[in-house]
């Protein structure tokens, strides 16, 4: 009986009871308490912002409060969704690698239920939680520019989203500023989405217009564009500036010609041209810039760091090349455009309209002849950088060959419409404009434009027959295509000659200037 009771003795001489716990045990223990406790309180925090960001996102305020547009104006209201992604992160420490998780599945469940505001604030949680996760920018960003803006039918929310899509992989840079997958999405957002899409025709001008009008901001966009009554309009030249001014793209805002103290009247590029004695000799767009260019300058970028994982180098490496020669065609088919929209305003024939019925006609002007000088300067850049592509890779001669070709037509097609532009602007500015009769200033340059249209339509049938070849009396669909813009040179041609043919009193038709003379 001793010698069991003597067993049950604590170890300890003078100590009796059961063994007491430590104070760093009892420390520790508080602290599992206090981190869990602030987790919840996170938690119960995000669920509580959640229904204020849905109820903002339905619609936009005046300064009395009332809702003045219906539907989702993305993207969401900056500070709140910006509160709503940090402060997980800030908070939960070690505890985000169990959230993240719920999240993702979260997130899959508003995808497949279509729950789209509650999509995007849950990716952006998602790139603060994982800020270095370069997977998240990019998913979050295909899902903001090609998912989310195909769920709304008006343009302006659809543009909106793509902004959306771009701004998160301008973030995501911040945080993977050497990864040349970040940038090589990016420079697909402007190549592929904005200057690509189904949609392209009205992206290319909303994006072009962004940089024309960055005046409307005012002297501080960032006061005009957080106060509640500020438009979508206004945030999206806000997004607009804060692409066009990253250091890559080398601009600078143009000052209004008749108040230097002003900006925002488009930009100025530096490195894309040089004088005679080799200095950078600047080019202002003062009316707009494809975003082809910010696609070859974003390529760029990507090449110099090294090869993405998702494309070969092969591919990538004649990207700015490519984005050089849709810059060429962008602009040729917007000028031909602006041009037919000044002098023809129907299918029927109408009498082209008088220069006092031509709204704005000295800036339309402007602008189209800096389109023309656009595809001028960079046609030879473009062609330059196939070549040089191919002396890496020869064996792309197939492919690229013919893509020097039209970018050469697509320069001669632009110098035969500028010389025959500038002829109808000496019309109508002309003293023969109320006597319709051509100056000879106007009937020397409607005269040199022939000769250059015929050296366009050469061009176009050189393509076609090394491109397109008739094999078997078969001729491809693709050359069907572009004989339709040979015939419309053609018709230039024919046009002209009707307009220096005519007399006082014959009906002036510029009918001939509707047809589209290169693929949009």
């Amino acid at each position: 009986m001793t010698q069991a009771t003597n067993k049950m003795q604590p170890t300890n001489p003078g100590v009796s009871g059961p063994p007491r716990v430590s104070v760093g045990q009892s420390s520790a223990r508080r602290d599992q308490l206090v981190g869990l406790a602030l987790m919840l309180l996170c938690l119960a925090g995000v669920f509580v912002i959640q229904p204020l960001l849905t109820r903002l996102r339905t619609g936009t305020q005046d300064e009395a409060g009332k809702v003045v547009q219906a539907g989702i104006v993305p993207p969401p209201p900056a500070a709140l969704n910006q509160m709503a992604a940090e402060f997980p992160r800030l908070t939960l420490g070690g505890f985000r690698g169990l959230l993240v998780p719920f999240l993702w599945k979260q997130a899959e469940d508003d995808k497949n239920e279509r729950r789209w505001q509650d999509l995007d604030t849950t990716y952006n949680i998602i790139g603060k939680l994982q800020p270095y996760f370069v997977a998240v920018y990019k998913f979050n960003a295909w899902n903001q520019a090609y998912n989310l803006s195909a769920q709304w039918h008006g343009i302006d929310e659809k543009y909106q989203w793509v902004l959306e899509g771009l701004t998160h992989l301008y973030e995501g840079e911040q945080y993977s500023p050497h990864n040349a997958d970040i940038l090589l999405e990016e420079a697909q957002m402007y190549f592929l989405k904005l200057g690509g899409s189904f949609e392209r025709i009205e992206y290319r001008q909303m994006w072009r217009d962004g940089i024309a009008h960055q005046f409307e901001l005012g002297d501080n966009p960032e006061a005009g564009v957080t106060s509640p009554g500020t438009t979508a309009l206004l945030d999206r030249h806000r997004r607009v500036r804060q692409f066009i001014l990253m250091p890559q793209f080398r601009a600078t805002l143009l000052e209004d010609p008749r108040n230097p103290q002003k900006q925002g009247y488009g930009v100025r590029i530096a490195g894309l041209r040089q004088k005679p004695d080799g200095t950078d000799d600047p080019v202002e767009f003062r009316y707009g810039l494809s975003p082809f260019y910010f696609a070859y300058i974003e390529y760029k970028r990507c090449l110099a760091l090294g090869t993405p994982t998702s494309t070969g180098l092969q591919v990538i490496h004649a990207y700015p090349a490519m984005s050089l020669r849709l810059w060429c065609r962008d602009d040729d088919y917007y000028a031909q455009g602006k041009v037919c929209g000044m002098f023809f305003r129907s299918k029927q024939g109408e009498e082209a309209p008088a220069p006092e019925d031509i709204p704005d006609f000295d800036n339309q002007v402007m602008e189209i002849r800096d389109c023309y000088r656009n595809v001028q300067m960079v046609a030879p850049m473009a062609v330059q950088a196939f070549l040089d592509h191919l002396a890496v890779f020869p064996q792309n001669h197939n492919i690229h060959d013919k893509h020097i070709l039209e970018t050469k037509f697509l320069a001669q097609i632009a110098d035969a419409e500028s010389t025959m532009f500038e002829g109808l602007v000496s019309y109508y500015v002309g003293e023969g404009k109320t006597q319709r009769v051509l100056t000879p200033a106007a009937r020397e340059r409607l005269q040199a434009s022939l000769p250059k249209y015929q050296a366009a339509v050469a061009g176009i049938q050189d393509y076609m027959d090394r491109t397109f070849p008739i094999r078997n009396n078969v001729a491809p669909q693709d050359r069907a295509d572009y004989a339709k813009y040979q015939e419309a040179l053609q018709g230039r041609v024919e046009g002209v000659r009707a307009l220096l043919a005519a007399g006082p009193k014959d009906r002036i038709d510029f009918s001939f200037l509707w047809a589209d003379t290169v693929e949009r």
